[in-house]
């Protein structure tokens, strides 16, 4: 039968073995629990602030569209009761804005809504229309009065806002930072350009 006793050699070897395991037994498990603890803010903790994060930037995009839809709601309104509170026949009858100025209908818009011009020549901006008695009233708001209150709920979380209607043509931009944009379609299918590099 072979003795089965170690060598002096293979004792010292084992023995040396054990010291080390026990030297770096602590900081495998250090670096184990500093990996699990990563791997948890990295894959847990970062995207769920991330996924927060976005989501307050589009609850700003929210409150500020909100805030355009309740201008221009209140707007219309506003031209609305006017005519219905006032009639409409200096309107029908006026020719230019400065002829309306001493009616009920100007004075009324001059006093409660100053936004609203009673241009009926006017194409930029918010259009809006009133009838009353079979006579419709064309007015319209410049878009700076509409989107005043929209623009600066959004200034803190974005540097620029832009308003375009359902075709893509820009109507209002707040241009901060960005060159001028005419057309959102024609910016979002435009190709990006190879650099001579």
């Amino acid at each position: 039968m072979a003795d089965r006793t170690p060598t002096p050699a293979a004792s010292t070897r084992a023995s040396k073995l054990r010291e080390f395991s026990r030297a770096t037994t602590p900081y495998l498990l250090g670096a184990v629990f500093a990996s699990g603890v990563m791997a948890w803010y990295f894959f847990m903790f970062v995207p769920a602030k991330l996924q927060y994060f976005v989501g307050l930037r589009f609850r700003t995009l929210a409150v500020a569209s909100g805030q355009v839809k309740s201008k221009a709601e209140n707007l219309a309104s506003s031209l609305a009761g006017g005519v219905h509170a006032v009639g409409v026949l200096p309107v029908v009858n006026a020719k230019t804005f400065t002829e309306l100025a001493g009616t009920p209908l100007g004075q009324y818009r001059a006093t409660l809504a100053p936004e609203i011009r009673l241009d009926p020549g006017s194409s930029s901006g918010l259009q809006l229309t009133a009838e009353k008695d079979a006579t419709r009233v064309a007015a319209s708001v410049a878009w700076d009065d509409v989107l005043r209150p929209a623009a600066a709920a959004s200034a803190r979380d974005f540097s620029d806002l832009i308003l375009a209607d359902a075709s893509g043509q820009v109507v209002w931009q707040r241009d901060q930072t960005t060159p001028r944009i005419g057309n959102l379609k024609e910016l979002l299918g435009a190709e990006t350009q190879t650099s001579s590099w």
